[in-house]
């Protein structure tokens, strides 16, 4: 829900859905690279880097999500 709420450019709603979705596991990879690219859209910046390092902490510099969500912080 989250990330259809995003592509919908529905921000305060997929905020919710990943806030809710990260208290549930705040280690869910997937959540963490897709609140950062909504903090990225909502030029929160340093929020979307504070996901950014969570990500390398869990799944470290070569998995998908922490590449995506580096890529997203890099174009702005």
């Amino acid at each position: 829900m989250g990330f259809a709420s995003r592509k919908l450019k529905q921000y305060a709603a997929s905020a919710s859905y990943y806030t809710n979705a990260l208290r549930i596991d705040p280690e869910h990879i997937d959540a963490l690279e897709y609140q950062g690219e909504l903090f990225v859209i909502t030029t929160k910046i340093a929020l979307a880097t504070r996901d950014l390092v969570k990500l390398e902490k869990l799944c470290g510099v070569d998995c998908s999500q922490y590449k995506d969500l580096k890529k997203a912080i890099g174009s702005r």
